[in-house]
Formats: structure tokens, sequence, C-alpha cells
């Protein structure tokens, strides 16, 4: 403004007009002035409406509440008036039907978990399920029959079916195979009977120092010595030299050692696992009697062809 006064303006209009715009300024600025505390104003009026609100609506809460509790403080003090007896009743209604409400859900949860277990359970047996092999209807046939001679095998378990594959054809041989659940059911097992031992890695399982290793080692041996007198029969079957990640390793050629004179028959999967544990813990030949591992044909599904195999493998059909 100050520009265009002093460009285009005289003199003489400049200065009548100069008063005039200065007036105007300062009107300006005051009017600004005003806004901008008029806005402040408003906007401390709405913070205090606010706070006033919420402390309001926390009093009335409290109110409320208050009035509950004085309520069923009076009900719980005459509860001999109609009217007492009366909201006691729907009180009590109401909680038992709350509690019936969370009893259904919580059975409706617990049957749905049943029933997923269930299903789990069935595909966990399919999958482990042998279509080659009876053992199972043969085990059931021979249940309670003193013909068959009780044997017994720990650890047992359907996860790898080589156990199964290994006591199919026990029955025609005049034995009853039986899984061992826990070790302890060894003392069950007749005095005739025979104790076939796999995997010692569960002598050590859960030892937190060699002491308590040794300790449960010398437990195991102490109950296969018991059965051994009382006339049973220990069949023990070498499956590796040393368990494999073995914490003690000369605690488990002790307890190898120990096995080995205690047994009536080593069983072997291969002619050069006497070679290998050789240098660890001795084996008597006498007793050593090889058995290798049997192949897993028609056990698990077989959906590939020869020729898709060794295009998969990279084997031309007249390298092999």
């Amino acid at each position: 403004m100050r520009a265009f006064l002093a460009r285009r303006l005289p003199e003489p209009v400049k200065r009548a007009l100069r008063p005039a715009y200065y007036l105007a300024l300062r009107s300006f600025r005051r009017a600004r002035g005003f806004a901008r505390r008029k806005r402040r104003e408003h906007r401390r009026a709405w913070a205090k409406l606010r706070r006033g609100i919420r402390i309001t609506m926390r009093e009335r809460k409290v109110r409320v509440r208050s009035k509950r509790v004085a309520k069923a403080n009076r009900e719980m003090a005459a509860p001999a008036t109609a009217g007492g007896r009366r909201a006691r009743r729907r009180e009590e209604a109401g909680s038992r039907r709350g509690v019936a409400r969370r009893l259904d859900a919580e059975q409706r949860r617990l049957s749905a978990e049943v029933e997923r277990l269930r299903r789990r359970l069935r595909v966990v047996m399919e999958k482990s399920a042998d279509p080659h092999e009876a053992w199972l209807e043969q085990r059931l046939a021979v249940a309670g029959s003193r013909q068959h001679r009780d044997l017994a095998y720990f650890p047992g378990g359907a996860q790898n079916p080589y156990l199964r594959l290994l006591y199919s054809r026990c029955i025609e041989a005049g034995f009853d195979p039986r899984p061992l659940a826990r070790y302890e059911h060894l003392d069950r097992l007749p005095n005739d009977g025979v104790f076939h031992l796999h995997w010692t890695r569960v002598f050590q399982a859960g030892a937190e120092s060699e002491e308590k290793a040794g300790g449960q080692s010398r437990a195991y041996l102490q109950r296969i010595e018991d059965f051994l007198e009382r006339g049973g029969t220990l069949v023990w079957s070498v499956h590796e030299a040393l368990p494999h990640d073995c914490d003690y390793p000369e605690l488990e050629i002790e307890t190898r050692t120990r096995l080995g004179e205690l047994a009536t028959a080593v069983h072997v999967l291969h002619e050069s696992t006497r070679g290998e544990v050789a240098g660890l813990y001795p084996l008597d030949p006498a007793k050593v009697l090889v058995v290798e591992h049997p192949l897993y044909s028609g056990v698990y599904p077989d959906y590939v062809t020869r020729s898709a195999a060794r295009r998969m493998l990279g084997v031309a059909d007249d390298e092999v």
C-alpha cells in the first residue's frame, strides 16, 4: 500500500490519504487481535465443558454403582420381605442361567476338542497301519492263550514300522509279542517270558548329571537282573555302536558291556556291527545273531513309477 501511494499518487493526495490509511491499519490489527482472543476463549470454554461432562459422567457412574450396592445390601439385610425374596430368586435364577450357559459352552468346546483328537488319531492310525501284515489280528487271536510264549519288547512305538515288520511272524514261531508301555512293567512278564531290549538311550533320558545317569542305568540293569533270576530270557538288539548324541559315552559303554554279559542272544543288523563295537565293548561271538534290517516294501505308499523315478534322479534308462 505504501509503495502504491508512493508511486502513483501526487504528493498532495498522499498527504490527504495517509491518516486514513493508518487508521484502517490500526482497525485491522485490533480486529485480528480480537478474533484471536475469542478463539482462545472458545477453546478454553470447550475444554472446560468436556472436563465437566467427564466429571459428571464419572459421578453418575459412581452414584449408580452406589445405588446398586445399597440395594443389594438392603436385600441381603431384609431377605424376609416379599420384595427381597423375589429379588433374591431373580438373582439366583440369573446366576444359574449364567452358569448353565458357561457349562454348555465349555461342553461344546470339549466335544469339539475330543472330535478333533479322534480325527487326528484316525489319521495317525491310518498312516501307521500296515496293510500287508495282520499282526494285530494275530495278536488278538492268541490273547490269553498259553500255547505261545510271551515276548515283550522295549521301547515300543508305532511311528517306525520296523518293529511291526520284525515281530510280524512271531506268532507262527510260537511267541506272543507285545510292547512294554513302561519299563517297570517288566515285573509283570511271566517267569518264562522273553524280554527284547532295543534302544538303550532311554537309560540316560532326562539325567542332568553323570551321577544321575549312572543311577538310572544301574536301576534299569537291576530290573533286568531280577527278571533273569526269575527264569526269564534277555535278547538285546544293537542298532548302533553308541546312541546318537550320547552325553556320557563311558557310562554307556559300561552299560552295554553288562548287557552283553546278561543277554542270551545279541541281535545285530549287519556283519559290520561286530567290527564297529569291537573297540568299545566285547560281544560274545556265540551269542551274536545277524538279522538284517527288513525292506519297507509295501509299508509306505508307492505311487512313483520306475521311469518317473529315473527322471527325477537324472538316471538314464540304460545306466543302471
